[in-house]
């Protein structure tokens, strides 16, 4: 299951890099575009990486050292993205202070409970047979590490919830569709929908399987989530040069009104709401 989520990780990239260019590289570069290369180069290269250096045979030192590596790149990857996640919401919601502070008090009170849990007792029994590192979670660690992936859920759940009420208040709110706040609720949707099964799926490791079976889906719930998160950053990206287009083939007038737009900056994963104004991206 590690190879199978590296080779969807690597095979999305392939296929999804001409509209990378088209879409990142080509355009003017914004917060929210470094953000772009951040999640999907930190996800791509820690994966290259780490599926090298598990194929090779290891003492019980590097192995040690592998699995914090392992552990390393697994927590900063889930960062990232709830970073993004967070700043969507923040978005969204007209970059609300309150907002935004509600989500990262939350979001310190989970890292605080994953941090305990990570931090507590329990012993990996590593072996060495055959060229592979594998290490096995024992019955108490594999409780405490089931609820480090729960409050993960917990955090990506009520930011997903976030993004489902704005859009869809937003959305009923006017007659006509408005393209990127459906954009929006179509891959928040599925985002969360194929997020939800890796990680509950991995969850269900912990409590259901083997000694050196548990957490076995971890690798592959973090590099789905990456390849999820640079999809719908490139799909709304997308969206927005195809309304930008779009709009100058009329008369000159916006097909929205001003308040249509009234979420603030509904990019996806910018940190500023001047990051497509700048580019004529709502001009009048």
């Amino acid at each position: 299951m590690r190879l199978l989520g590296s080779t969807i990780l690597y095979y999305d990239h392939l296929i999804t890099f001409s509209d990378e260019v088209d879409y990142i590289w080509n355009r003017p570069k914004t917060p929210s575009a470094y953000w772009f290369f951040l999640n999907r180069y930190f996800g791509l290269f820690s994966r290259i990486a780490g599926t090298i250096f598990s194929t090779v045979r290891q003492s019980s030192t590097s192995c040690k050292r592998f699995r914090v590596y392992r552990y390393t790149t697994l927590i900063v990857g889930h960062l990232i993205i709830a970073f993004l996640l967070t700043m969507r919401v923040y978005a969204l919601y007209g970059r609300s202070l309150r907002v935004f502070a509600a989500s990262i008090c939350m979001a310190v009170v989970l890292s605080a409970i994953a941090l305990w849990l990570m931090l507590g007792p329990g012993n990996y029994p590593v072996s060495l047979a055959g060229p592979l590192c594998r290490y096995g979670i024992l019955r108490k660690r594999a409780l405490r590490m089931a609820g480090v992936w729960e409050m993960l859920f917990i955090y990506d759940f009520v930011m997903f919830c976030l993004t489902m009420v704005k859009t869809w208040k937003t959305q009923r709110r006017h007659v006509t569709r408005i393209p990127l706040i459906h954009v929006i609720f179509r891959d928040g949707i599925l985002f969360f929908g194929v997020i939800a099964m890796s990680i509950l799926t991995n969850i269900l490791t912990y409590y259901l399987w083997g000694l050196f079976l548990r957490g076995s889906l971890s690798l592959f719930s973090v590099n789905i989530s990456t390849t999820m998160m640079s999809r719908i950053m490139l799909s709304l990206h997308k969206a927005i040069h195809t309304q930008a287009n779009s709009h100058r083939t009329t008369s000159g007038t916006n097909r929205y009104s001003s308040s249509a737009l009234s979420t603030g900056p509904i990019e996806l994963d910018t940190l500023r709401s001047s990051d497509f104004n700048r580019r004529s991206m709502f001009s009048r």
